[in-house]
């Protein structure tokens, strides 16, 4: 289970488990479906490996990524995307690229990775594999055109049980493009999104309004319709620049509309007023318990069902066993006729 919790209590992947390793060591966990290797972190070494793409492809266990030191000086924006559609098919259920200050061209191959994994956005759509550039200006521009597919994408196309739960994109920087396309992303009805990480991604106010409201009215983005079934419980917009209290007042409105939805939003950092701040924290306060219990619930039942597919696992192999020693009696039994009365036995205790 990779159920995150807030930033600096984070239950992100630990060091332990990203500690480095030698690369043909990975690359055997990851071709082999290695059951303990849950989270990997990946560097431009592995970026520019065809053999870790290939193995990627292969691997149907990996539950969490975190991407370092990814720029345009260390990769090509065309093997950036290639590498992210080597992910579209994994269980994930958290995709950590903060802090890496990715440019726009590449920040939308991210967004895409991220739209589809949580449940709301078509597969994989980055450029034919025979081509090694991209055009910059049309992956840019792309970006606006793309935020409405969700909504009038074929729920055929849709990634089956989508699972990702946390997203940090922190210390990155946020286009006002981004930030519409993370909106129609966070605020759609299918989004399994629990914990989203925008914290110290220079938003600004008008780049916050973007995100929580709506651009032709200035309604909040969180509907009725919305609430109802969102499983945003954290939004994490620290230190975001954020310089009025418009945004963040409408939005918290809406919250408090709606006793179902839990979400809260962490603002610290940002320059609003004392008494605005005080309501945001007072909410947090009143739904953390109710947001830890539903961390445990979740964990509980993952982990209750993982026990469930063990046991299913092992009596499948004790069946196969019995119907090859069955096999072997039946077509042995005036040579070995203690093995077809073992057969006998262990088929009366069955």
């Amino acid at each position: 289970m990779c159920d995150m919790e807030p930033h600096r209590g984070a239950k992100v992947p630990s060091s332990r488990r990203l500690q480095a390793v030698t690369t043909p060591e990975l690359l055997r966990r990851v071709r082999d479906n290695d059951p303990t290797l849950g989270a990997v972190r990946i560097s431009p070494e592995l970026l520019n490996s065809p053999i870790m793409m290939d193995a990627l492809l292969r691997n149907n266990t990996i539950c969490s990524v975190t991407f370092v030191n990814v720029s345009p000086k260390t990769v090509s924006e065309a093997t950036w995307a290639k590498f992210l559609s080597c992910l579209f098919h994994l269980p994930l259920r958290s995709v950590i690229a903060g802090g890496m200050q990715l440019p726009a061209h590449f920040m939308r191959h991210v967004l895409e990775l991220v739209e589809y994994s949580c449940g709301v956005g078509r597969g994989c759509k980055w450029l034919p594999e025979d081509s090694n550039t991209l055009d910059v200006k049309a992956a840019v521009s792309a970006a606006d055109e793309t935020v409405g597919e969700a909504a009038s994408s074929s729920t055929d196309d849709l990634k089956a049980n989508a699972a990702l739960e946390f997203f940090d994109l922190s210390g990155s920087y946020i286009t006002e493009s981004h930030a519409r396309w993370l909106a129609r992303t966070l605020f759609h009805l299918r989004s399994s999104l629990r914990h989203v990480d925008l914290s110290e991604c220079r938003l600004g106010t008008l780049g916050l309004q973007m995100l929580l409201l709506e651009e032709s009215s200035s309604n909040s983005r969180l509907t009725a319709e919305v609430a109802a079934v969102t499983k945003l419980e954290i939004l994490d917009l620290r230190w975001n620049g954020v310089t009025e209290d418009f945004g963040f007042r409408l939005f918290l409105d809406s919250l408090e509309m709606h006793s179902k939805c839990i979400t809260c939003v962490l603002a610290d950092g940002n320059y609003i007023s004392s008494a605005l701040h005080q309501r945001l924290v007072d909410r947090k306060t009143r739904m953390w318990s109710l947001i830890t219990d539903r961390r445990q619930t979740r964990y509980a039942e993952a982990k209750e069902l993982k026990q469930a597919q063990q046991r299913e696992q092992q009596a499948a192999s004790s069946w196969f066993f019995l119907d090859l020693l069955f096999s072997v009696a039946a077509e042995s039994s005036l040579s070995f006729p203690s093995l077809s009365l073992l057969a006998s036995l262990l088929l009366t205790r069955e």
